[in-house]
Parts: structure tokens; sequence; C-alpha cells
């Protein structure tokens, strides 16, 4: 097989781990999407197979990558975030697959960012049950933040006042 061949072999692999990466990483945006609409809503049904969807999405992107990395190995070629430019752009003159693999790019951050703010409102939500339920076992500011024991229970640092009682 002719190093031009070879190219042109490799070039077709690439463009289409490239797609498949591509419509993983939208799916995702979408799926984050829906997950940050859910939570600023208050909705659970459904968040399950939400939660489901985004893991299959990011094996999938997962695996592109894998692959990726796979073939571009293969042909000694940089696998940092502008080796994969060069290389897409020496297998493909038309500049098409390194586009694309900008818009993966793109789309994987855009993922990242939208994980990190629906990491930050659940968190924030965490703290505002964790707050409620220390004023109502009356131990409102006397919880250490992280601190559980062996049984899971809350340490606290000192004595609380009941307000109420089940």
């Amino acid at each position: 097989m002719t190093d031009r061949a070879l190219s042109a072999e490799n070039g077709k692999a690439l463009a289409a781990l490239i797609e498949e990466g591509l419509l993983a990483a939208n799916a995702l945006v979408r799926l984050l999407e829906e997950e940050a609409e859910r939570l600023r809503t208050r909705t659970l049904d459904g968040l399950q197979r939400l939660l489901a969807d985004k893991a299959n999405a990011l094996q999938v992107l997962e695996q592109c990558e894998q692959r990726r990395r796979a073939i571009v190995d293969s042909l000694n070629l940089s696998t940092d975030e502008d080796g994969p430019v060069g290389a897409l752009n020496r297998l493909d003159g038309s500049g098409n697959l390194s586009h694309r693999w900008s818009e993966l790019l793109e789309a994987v951050r855009r993922c990242r960012q939208l994980n990190e703010h629906n990491g930050l409102v659940i968190n924030r939500g965490l703290e505002q049950v964790d707050q409620a339920l220390a004023v109502l076992r009356g131990t409102h500011g006397f919880t250490e933040p992280g601190g559980y024991g062996p049984t899971g229970a809350r340490h606290h640092r000192g004595p609380g006042h009941e307000i109420s009682r089940a």
C-alpha cells in the first residue's frame, strides 16, 4: 500500500471518528442542557434515563478518543491538542478534518462548562439541604463541613438545641 493510500485510509478513519465524536458531544451538550433545566425547575422525572444517556454519550466520546489516539500513535504523530490539527492537515489538505476537529473540541469545552455549572447547582442544593437539616436537628452552626464518622453520621463541634422532634 502506498503512503498516499495509507494517508487516505487514515484520513477517512479519523474523519469517521471525529464525526462520531462530534455527534456524541453534541448529544451530551443537549443532555447537559436538559439536566440544567431539570435542576432549575427541580423536575426529577426521567433523571435516571438522563444520567444513563449521559454515561452512554461519554463512553462513545472516550472510545472515539482512544481509537483516534491509536491511529495517531501508529503514524508517530503528536497527540497533544495542537498535534492533531497538524496531523489532520497533513492527511487532508482541504482543512475539513481540522475544521471538524475544532468543532469537536468546542463541543467538548461546552460540555465541560455545562457539567461544571450543573455540579455547582447540585452542590448548592446539597448545602441548602444540609443547612435546613442542621436547623431542624438543632445543630445549626455546629456542623463541620465534610465531617462524617465511620457510621456515616456527621460530626458536630458542639451542643445544639433541638427546635423540634419527630
